[in-house]
């Protein structure tokens, strides 16, 4: 058996991916067919996440061609599925690899509900079988309220509620709370006027406001600018704009095979870019390619000449792995040129 290598995918730094390393060619068209076994389960790993007693195929995962192997990237479910220090087999093309499942590749983070904690107001509940009484003052004209309470409550049979027998004060209460909601509401109407006619008379007013590239509100907008701008603003906005909310975003795009989105991830692999191992990437020219192939079918201006660049350095470059990833990503650029 030969040895493999598994880390936590570098572009997805929030878990719930990871990288097997092995040292055969990729496959002809960038998937990889697995047979994952583990030992201490004695069992399979189906394509669905769970583990079996009989022989299945965990899949076809995307694989494509790096400076130290054959990347091949495995998902949510495959990773989810695993556990800390569980030997395993991954069985590709004939030919079986050993790894041990290291304790640095996290699991996709579970979604936190929305809301807090909250208590539900209840009404008191008297029980069926009990007698309901309503006991006033002249009931018991020489008794308090606790007093009468107290004699009643060796009586399983009956339960004291008082009542206040004055009907003037409970018409003045009501009366006063019934006025209480009109006054708020002109109140209130008066304040959304006030600001209506506010906004209305100020609109012309009001002169334009620079985009604030440090605020999260205005990412979408900073993302249509090249990779090396929006580096230099993160740079500048330190604390206020985070490195990872705009991996976040690059990823998202990647995800939805966003031109700009697959040019920057090539960029960040492309070691002769001076920004190359930005936001923790490190660079691999095989995975650029990879990257600015897709990106330059998606459209994205520039691709075609980062792809050009990275082609004319795997074509110098010694070692199967260099040569394998130059014949799949820069045979048409060759021809070309």
């Amino acid at each position: 058996m030969t040895r493999a290598r598994l880390q936590p995918d570098p572009s997805r730094p929030f878990g719930g991916w990871a990288h097997l390393t092995i040292d055969t060619p990729a496959p002809v068209g960038g998937a990889a067919e697995l047979v994952i076994f583990n030992h201490l389960r004695e069992q399979f790993l189906s394509d669905k996440g769970a583990w079996v007693s009989n022989e299945v195929s965990a899949g076809r995962f995307t694989a494509v061609v790096g400076t130290d192997g054959t990347i091949i990237t495995l998902p949510p479910h495959i990773v989810d599925a695993m556990e800390e220090y569980a030997k395993l087999s991954f069985t590709h093309d004939s030919t079986t690899y050993e790894a041990v499942w290291p304790d640095d590749i996290l699991p996709l983070p579970e979604g936190a509900g929305p809301g807090g904690l909250s208590t539900p107001k209840t009404e008191p509940v008297i029980p069926e079988d009990r007698e309901v009484r309503l006991f006033d003052e002249t009931d018991h004209p020489n008794e308090t309220a606790e007093e009468i309470q107290e004699d009643t409550a060796d009586d399983e049979d009956e339960v004291p509620v008082f009542v206040d027998t004055d009907v003037s004060k409970v018409t003045e209460i009501s009366s006063k709370k019934r006025k209480w909601p009109i006054v708020l509401l002109i109140l209130l109407a008066l304040i959304i006027a006030t600001i209506v006619a506010y906004v209305v008379m100020s609109k012309d007013d009001e002169p334009e406001i620079a985009i604030d590239y440090c605020s999260e509100d205005s990412l979408p907008k900073m993302l249509e600018r090249p990779l090396s701008e929006m580096l230099s603003v993160a740079q500048e906005c330190g604390d206020l704009l985070p490195a990872d909310t705009i991996l976040r975003l690059l990823e998202a795009g990647v995800d939805n095979d966003d031109p700009l989105a697959l040019l920057s991830f090539g960029e960040l692999y492309d070691p002769t870019v001076d920004f190359a191992g930005s936001l923790g990437f490190t660079p691999n020219l095989g995975i650029a390619a990879d990257y600015y192939t897709r990106a330059k079918q998606a459209g994205a201006a520039g691709a075609e000449t980062g792809l050009a660049t990275v082609c004319e350095t795997l074509n110098t470059t010694e070692g199967p792995m260099a040569q394998v990833a130059a014949s799949q990503y820069c045979s048409t650029t060759a021809e070309e040129n």
